[in-house]
């Protein structure tokens, strides 16, 4: 959110290069209808007292930024909105594109839904009634991940039929890697 034109090209840059696609704002009052949701919100200094003047609610993940030196009101606004950071171009550019990236990993995925199936003790049937729940999932158009957790359990791929089958098997992910957002 920002009516800078410079601060707004930075910032464009930044997120291309952070591989995300933003929403831009000029103001508080377009900002509005996505501002609660959105996975990281950047306001520009110019727009930081507009912010605070329209009521907009605190939220989690949102900066401040603006070209080196800032005007000192942006440090005094920051904690009356709820900003996490203040961010200094050309300073904080590395630091804004890891934000950009992590965003990405933030967004939940739509309609997303976890269903466990757990057996009183061995022998209950737990990983025949969850395969059968994935195939019928699958059958039915779901998109579908099918997890066995159990350490002493013979694995999904031999309660299913599918030892020959191609796929993603726990050895492969042992070797897997990568940043992990804690948030």
């Amino acid at each position: 959110m920002t009516g800078d034109p410079d601060l707004l090209d930075d910032l464009l840059r930044l997120a291309a290069a952070g591989g995300t696609e933003v929403d831009v704002a000029a103001d508080p009052v377009a900002a509005r209808p996505r501002f609660t949701h959105a996975p990281l919100v950047l306001v520009g200094v110019d727009q930081a007292a507009a912010c605070l003047h329209a009521r907009l609610p605190r939220r989690p993940r949102m900066i401040i930024v603006g070209h080196e030196p800032i005007v000192p009101t942006a440090w005094d606004l920051a904690e009356p909105l709820g900003a996490e950071h203040v961010a200094l171009l050309p300073a904080a550019e590395p630091w804004l594109v890891d934000r950009f990236a992590s965003s990405l990993r933030l967004e939940p995925p739509p309609d997303g839904r976890v269903l466990a199936v757990l057996g009183g003790r061995g022998g209950a049937g737990a990983s025949t009634l969850a395969g059968g729940l994935a195939v019928t999932a699958v059958r039915t158009g779901l998109r579908t991940l099918l997890l066995d957790a159990d350490p002493l359990g013979g694995g999904l791929d031999l309660v299913l039929g599918w030892e020959q089958v191609d796929g993603l098997r726990w050895p492969a992910l042992t070797e897997a890697g990568g940043p992990v957002d804690p948030p």
